[in-house]
């Protein structure tokens, strides 16, 4: 009979790569410049690191095989969701001045519990991916690379404190002047069950003249695959 795999449709060829699932991660800033600030703000979007978490639900993707006669290389796509928690430390808060630039904020309250940023971002991958067999057809390594594109849609701050005997939450949706669109380089590999990943955005946090230049990075695991 031959080898099948030539009479295959080219979209539909057995290569399946690794994109959708739950995943979570570690969030931090890199190359960070306060220098627009003074001194005594110096570090004010600092982050308790492993408080600071990505949460990314991965729903759907399209795999395309690049090989005629094998299934071990292909170009991966989807769709995504990311929610992004940003812990701060010290347990400050962040809002835009009348000039529209971003400022800490020290709230007078007797006991400050939590305070953080949140993001939420709709997310478009065009990832390229290497599998090699090990043992089994089935059971193989992976790594993956390529861009994440991801737009904006909504973002709050947070804080926890304790006043007066009560405990109290308060959210605020006010312009916080982060930037909508955002595309970060992504590395991604694994074996099996064991699946990680790291991200990297070129594109600032904060719009441009709006806050501190702060470069955010993602890592973490993947925990359930799809």
């Amino acid at each position: 009979m031959g080898n099948q795999d030539e009479y295959k449709s080219f979209w539909d060829r057995n290569f399946s790569g690794h994109w959708s699932g739950f995943h979570l991660g570690i969030n931090s800033f890199l190359q960070k410049d306060y220098s627009a600030y003074p001194p005594s703000q110096d570090g004010f979007m600092n982050l308790k690191i492993w408080r600071s978490f990505s949460y990314q639900v991965n729903f759907w993707q399209k795999s395309i095989s690049l090989q005629r006669y094998h299934d071990a290389i292909g170009l991966v796509t989807g769709l995504g969701l990311c929610f992004d928690d940003y812990r701060f430390n010290p347990e400050v808060t962040i809002e835009a001045d009348g000039n529209g630039v971003i400022q800490p904020i020290y709230p007078d309250y007797e006991e400050m519990r939590k305070s953080k940023l949140s993001t939420f971002y709709g997310r478009i991958p065009l990832l390229l991916e290497f599998q090699i067999p090990m043992g089994h057809f089935q059971r193989r390594f992976f790594i993956s690379g390529g861009v994440v594109f991801g737009y904006k849609l909504g973002s709050h701050t947070k804080i926890k404190y304790h006043q007066a005997g009560i405990s109290e939450k308060v959210k605020f949706r006010d312009e916080l002047y982060l930037n909508e669109y955002r595309y970060s380089y992504t590395v991604r590999m694994g074996y099996k069950w064991f699946n990680v990943f790291a991200e990297y955005s070129p594109v600032p946090f904060f719009k441009e003249g709006h806050g501190p230049v702060l470069y955010p990075f993602t890592a973490g695991i993947t925990l359930v695959s799809f």
